[in-house]
């Protein structure tokens, strides 16, 4: 009877030790829950704060303001005009994408008729952050163009066709080639699978920028073959229109039907410059659609650059970029 005794005493002790042994666990984990959670915050502030700034949402569209949860927590409150247009499910969409990671719910709720968007960050069943979108009727969305020319060196095969088609965009073919004769064979296969082609002959007209008169000249008669294969063709000059210009080639140009796109300052991605460099030039692109200046980016096309442009596109007209044909110009 008292080892029976003695053996209970033992198992009431040892149950005791694990009691505080899974107390003290839940004790320290629940500190560094609290600790993760108030370090994440910052982060989620600095994720919400990069997205605004990629739908050039300014500083004078939000309001923040701040609820005292408890002694180790606040909650911001974001309060963002936007325009009527705004797509305020796409930027939903895209918070949800990039806050998973700290493992976040984001409910929302749409208010009507204002057709508002409550936004709360739920993280551990407390909202920690709260974002209102809220329709402004005086807020225009900018309609900003800028035009992208997708350039193949050698006659583009079906596949790379296609994948400029499914991006949806009005983005012309630029052909290189050597004689006119083969505009005439690239209108008839591609004019039925895709409307926008432009045209750059490349001998006589190599885009060096020297503009001399003599590669002007030796211009000339291709540019009137070009004209009987497609008298409507659009024709791309790498070299500054107003740089030592022939006269008679003017005059030639402005009685046909000839379009002239000027792409002396065109901004040239190239995919076999690396990933950093095509970025770096697509963020100046950006930079100077924002400046009103209707910038033509010419990208060199292969198969990487053309996924590389599938993928930032959706950041380019976060921002209001509308992608345009290029104007036209005269010689």
């Amino acid at each position: 009877m008292a080892a029976e005794s003695k053996k209970k005493k033992r198992v009431i002790a040892l149950l005791l030790l694990l009691s505080c042994i899974v107390s003290s666990v839940i004790l320290f984990a629940g500190d560094f829950e609290d600790y993760h959670r108030i370090e994440d915050l910052a982060a989620i502030d600095s994720v919400v704060q990069r997205q605004l700034d990629q739908y050039y949402i300014g500083e004078e569209q939000i309001q923040v303001t701040t609820t005292e949860i408890d002694t180790l927590l606040t909650r911001k409150n974001y309060r963002i005009a936007v325009p009527a247009t705004f797509s305020k499910t796409q930027l939903h969409a895209d918070l949800n994408e990039l806050l998973y990671r700290y493992n976040l719910r984001l409910p929302s709720r749409v208010t009507l008729p204002e057709n508002d968007m409550r936004i709360h960050l739920v993280l551990n069943h407390t909202v920690v952050r709260t974002i209102v979108l809220r329709s402004d009727p005086e807020l225009v969305k900018k309609s900003i163009p800028a035009s992208i020319m997708v350039a193949f060196t050698d006659e583009p095969s079906a596949g790379m066709v296609d994948d400029v088609v499914d991006l949806g965009e009005p983005i012309p073919l630029v052909l290189a080639m050597d004689d006119p004769i083969e505009a005439k064979e690239y209108q008839k296969r591609l004019s039925n699978t895709y409307p926008y082609i432009t045209y750059w002959l490349k001998q006589g007209y190599d885009g060096s920028g020297d503009g001399n008169n003599r590669s002007r000249e030796a211009l000339f008669p291709k540019l009137q073959h070009l004209q009987k294969m497609d008298p409507d063709a659009t024709v791309l000059s790498l070299d500054p229109l107003d740089h030592n210009r022939s006269d008679e080639i003017a005059e030639a140009i402005a009685r046909s039907r000839l379009r002239v796109v000027d792409a002396s300052r065109a901004i040239v991605l190239d995919a076999r410059e690396g990933r950093r460099i095509f970025a770096k030039k697509i963020n100046q692109f950006e930079q100077e659609a924002h400046r009103w200046n209707h910038p033509i980016a010419v990208i060199i096309a292969t198969p990487t650059a053309v996924e590389w442009l599938k993928e930032i596109l959706p950041d380019l007209k976060k921002g209001g970029m509308v992608v345009t044909l290029p104007p036209n110009s005269s010689l």
